[in-house]
């Protein structure tokens, strides 16, 4: 999948999307809220054989305000 760009074409807008798949276990994936909360997303486990029943479980940690 592809990351969605800017009004110029080649500015990310901070938004991507990726593929269950890609993600492997012990994987981190940072989210950043617009009010400055930080969570950092850590993958325990997941199941992807069967497409209609994937799965992940993760773990989230949470920083308020750590990006004002």
């Amino acid at each position: 999948m592809t990351e969605d760009q800017g009004a110029r074409g080649n500015e990310p807008t901070g938004r991507r999307r990726r593929p269950l798949a890609s993600v492997p276990v012990g994987g981190q994936i940072c989210v950043r809220h617009a009010s400055g909360d930080i969570a950092l997303l850590t993958v325990q486990t997941k199941q992807t054989a069967l497409p209609e029943l994937a799965a992940l479980t993760m773990d989230m940690a949470i920083r308020r305000r750590a990006a004002a």
